[in-house]
């Protein structure tokens, strides 16, 4: 959910992300294989995915993998 809410932003927001190489960085390695289509999306989400891979196809950005350790935005909320 976190994903589509940063892409709906970034749609949101059109002429500062314009042009622009955008990248992703999430710490849900299962998220992140299924919207590389590198890991199959179980049925329930299949919506979800649908939506991200919109994204993908309108806005030029790559998702990577951050470990939950090495993840400032999440150890942040903690603080």
């Amino acid at each position: 959910a976190s994903l589509l809410t940063l892409l709906e932003f970034v749609e949101l927001n059109q002429k500062i992300f314009a042009g622009k190489e955008l990248k992703i960085y999430g710490n849900s390695l299962d998220v992140i294989n299924q919207v590389n289509l590198k890991a199959v999306c179980q049925y329930e989400f299949s919506d979800l995915l649908k939506k991200a891979l919109e994204y993908k196809d309108k806005y030029n950005f790559n998702l990577g993998w951050v470990p939950k350790s090495n993840n400032p935005a999440l150890n942040s909320l903690f603080d």
